[in-house]
């Protein structure tokens, strides 16, 4: 068997063929074959990156005066692929030196770890919710 374009497994993960072999007997009425059936089974790769669902913007607002523990949004992201190729895990990987936020590695809940205090650290009214960056 020769492969004669690019497989996909998130487009088809199987093919079912049926090959013939025949033997070359010189009266061509005396010729036998045989038929087997054969499933090519395709393995997933990890051609997929994953892609961000939630927050569709990017932006998510919060209250200064908010809780520590306090959830303040699930990211989401989705990976095509397929198994333990599918499987996500999150982390913060800037603005988070001072470890106000944390973010659950496996559910991607970002959330509040310590007071935000803005309006003290800024100069910023207490009444206006301040909006996050994801």
């Amino acid at each position: 068997l020769t492969l004669m374009s690019p497989l996909d497994f998130e487009a088809i993960t199987d093919f079912t063929l049926v090959v013939r072999v025949t033997d070359q007997a010189s009266n061509v009425s005396d010729r036998l074959s045989s038929s087997l059936t054969v499933r090519v089974a395709i393995q997933d790769v990890n051609d997929n990156a994953p892609a961000f669902v939630s927050p569709a913007t990017g932006t998510v607002t919060v209250m200064e005066d908010a809780e520590v523990g306090h959830s303040l949004c699930r990211i989401t992201a989705v990976d095509r692929d397929f198994g333990e190729n599918s499987r996500t895990t999150y982390t913060i990987t800037a603005g988070n030196e001072d470890g106000k936020f944390t973010l659950g590695y496996g559910t991607g809940v970002l959330a509040l770890a310590r007071p935000l205090d803005i309006s003290i650290a800024n100069g910023i009214s207490p009444k206006y919710p301040s909006s996050l960056w994801t």
